[in-house]
C-alpha cells in the first residue's frame, strides 16, 4: 500500500512539488532571519513589543523579497 502511494506521488509530481515548497519556505525563513537581525540591530531598545513588531515586519519583507526575486527570474 505504501509503495503504491509513492508511485502515485511520482506520477503526479508530488515529490517535485514538495521540494519546490521546501525551497520557497527555506528562502522565506532566511530572508526573515536576516531582516529580523537587521531590525534588532537598528532599534535603540530591545523589548518584547519591538521584537514582535520586528518579527512581523521581517516576515512581510521576507515574503515580498522572495516574491520580487521570483518575478525578476521570470523576466
Amino acid at each position: 500500500m505504501i509503495a503504491d502511494a509513492s508511485v502515485a506521488l511520482d506520477r503526479t509530481g508530488g515529490d517535485a512539488h514538495m521540494a519546490l515548497w521546501g525551497g520557497r519556505a527555506t528562502e522565506v525563513i532566511l530572508w526573515w532571519a536576516a531582516l529580523l537581525v537587521l531590525w534588532l540591530m537598528l532599534i535603540s531598545s530591545v523589548d518584547a513589543l519591538e521584537v514582535c513588531v520586528g518579527a512581523t515586519a521581517a516576515l512581510l519583507g521576507a515574503i515580498a523579497g522572495s516574491g520580487a526575486r521570483r518575478a525578476v527570474e521570470r523576466c
